[in-house]
């Protein structure tokens, strides 16, 4: 690979794909914890790989989405898993038991995993119960003074913190007129105000996808209350819970305050109801990095910050609390394999106010901003002069346009993207960002809501321009997930029509399916962007008994 990354990017892309499909095989080997040891196992494995695989993917084309742009992938953590309802392939519930069995996951959440499996096997759980490993180091390993860690051990945990009781039903893309049986999961929330100052639980969406019903509970109390889900964000990976009842809300603790972002070596205190107990747990840690990475759940790199904290199944949705008792992050997953430890990763305020003001703004989640073109580094200094790029200057080569974005109107391919809403754009496609560190340019559209407008410096042919657009979500051709959160279908004459999507190709070809599903459907899988909004891939998946076809297929 040239060191230039002047690559068309199809080997830089197709790791990205293996390290995001090995991270998703990870998140599903734990239906129930019966198969704890298998799981830790496999898990332990499909990490490892896809380290390799982000390690070795150092250079090339910049892309969004699927075709990532930087930062190293990671098993997603989250809520504990509960027992599963068995039930029919209609959803209907019964009695209790251990699991669907037999069937593929095809649920689009967390890579098509129900929060219960994503959960366990994914995080590979740092109890010895799960993988055998040593506790937590002590805070006195971690750089936290005795009066900081005196000051943590002190603090309770605040009454505001509730457990988060799921009943999951996910769609069957194979069979898209019935749904896999029920599973049940735990995970933490915490009660906040919205942008409008109202009272709400906040939590992580994949803890309530596909969710039939949800249910609080208070720290200390024994009732469980109902709740609704008012507004998810797969993407970020959150979402907002409303409780009717207005007993939950009597002796509920005061909602928790935000804080700023913390910085490095900050301490930082996760609270929640992991796997191990019933009730409240708390571990600390402080923060070791903030970067660009993939959330689990959704298509697009956002900011994260890691920690040491120990962050376990059933720890998902809970706050990350610093010294003064302020949120300052939401705990949603992890990285665990044989070469780590005690990584994991919570959602910072940033996120979490853009994801709350898009509430508030729109009374749903509308998504974050998107560049709307594909882009290449200009390290090389031969590509550079060819292109007219004085010794100092520096920029991103647009390769494609997209033909659902805005950008297409004022952006050509050939275009040298040298700056965005007046911050430089390294030839790396990195920019300036906090206390020294740098990061991808992509953050700039990320922080930008649907409709806002970016303000690009463009060098077009030698000559400098100004250009300006409004930027849209990202537009794959075959998305990441099914925001409708249920499967669709068309039935013409006994011929079934769907929407390819990466949950029917999980479905349809398993967990392996980029070396199983047909090529003609992995080519829309991995280079598809829509030429128009709303455009779909709809594939024919079932010939069913009915007069036109019987008839047909007697010849």
């Amino acid at each position: 690979m040239p060191s230039s990354g002047q690559n068309e990017g199809g080997e830089h892309h197709q790791r990205l794909r293996e390290t995001r499909l090995q991270k998703r095989k990870a998140a599903e080997v734990l239906p129930s914890s019966g198969d704890s040891s298998a799981a830790a196992a496999a898990t332990t494995a499909a990490t490892s790989a896809a380290a390799a695989a982000a390690a070795a993917a150092t250079e090339g084309t910049g892309k969004r989405g699927r075709r990532g742009g930087g930062g190293a992938p990671k098993s997603p953590g989250g809520g504990s898993s509960g027992s599963s309802g068995s039930g029919s392939s209609s959803g209907s519930s019964s009695s209790s038991s251990s699991g669907s069995s037999g069937t593929s996951s095809s649920s689009s959440s967390c890579s098509g995993g129900s929060p219960c499996a994503l959960e366990s096997a994914a995080n590979g759980c740092s109890s010895n119960h799960f993988s055998g490993r040593a506790p937590h180091p002590p805070l006195q390993q971690k750089g936290i003074n005795a009066e900081s860690k005196e000051d943590i051990i002190r603090s309770e945990i605040p009454k505001s913190v509730v457990k988060v009781f799921c009943t999951h039903c996910e769609p069957n893309y194979s069979q898209p007129w019935t749904t896999r049986r029920q599973t049940t999961s735990t995970s933490t929330g915490f009660v906040t105000f919205d942008a409008e100052g109202n009272h709400c639980i906040l939590t992580n969406a994949h803890s309530v996808d596909n969710a039939a019903v949800v249910q609080v509970r208070r720290r200390g109390d024994h009732q469980k209350h109902e709740a609704k889900v008012i507004c998810v964000g797969l993407d970020c990976d959150l979402a907002l819970l409303q409780v009717d009842d207005p007993d939950f809300w009597d002796e509920i603790g005061p909602p928790l305050q935000w804080g700023p972002s913390p910085s490095l070596e900050d301490p930082v205190t996760v609270a929640g109801y992991p796997l191990g107990g019933d009730n409240s747990s708390v571990t600390q840690g402080v923060v070791s990095r903030t970067d660009l990475q993939q959330y689990s759940m959704g298509s697009c790199w956002l900011l994260a910050i890691q920690i040491d904290a120990a962050i376990n199944p059933g720890n998902s949705g809970g706050p990350a609390l610093n010294k003064d008792k302020k949120c300052v992050g939401i705990a949603f997953q992890s990285l665990k394999d044989g070469d780590t430890e005690n990584i994991g990763y919570i959602i910072p305020s940033e996120v979490v106010a853009h994801f709350l003001e898009d509430y508030k703004r729109h009374k749903k989640y509308t998504g974050f901003g998107d560049c709307g073109f594909t882009w290449q580094r200009l390290e090389n200094k031969f590509m550079r002069s060819a292109l007219q790029l004085k010794n100092k200057q520096q920029g991103v080569l647009v390769k494609k346009v997209d033909g659902a974005s805005f950008a297409r109107d004022v952006l050509q391919r050939g275009d040298i993207i040298l700056s965005v809403n007046g911050k430089k754009v390294a030839s790396d496609g990195s920019v300036e960002f906090e206390r020294g560190e740098r990061i991808s340019f992509s953050w700039i559209f990320a922080q930008l809501f649907v409709g806002d407008r970016c303000h690009l410096v463009v060098l077009r042919r030698g000559r400098q321009i100004h250009v300006s657009y409004q930027v849209e979500r990202i537009s794959l051709l075959v998305p990441a997930t099914n925001e409708l959160r249920r499967a669709e279908y068309l039935i013409v004459g006994g011929l079934v029509f769907v929407p390819l999507s990466e949950p029917f190709l999980k479905s349809e070809y398993g967990d392996d399916f980029e070396s199983r599903a047909p090529v003609r459907l992995l080519d829309q899988w991995q280079h598809g962007m829509q030429q128009f909004p709303g455009q779909q891939c709809v594939v024919l998946t079932h010939v069913l008994a009915h007069e036109i076809t019987v008839f047909a297929m007697l010849y």
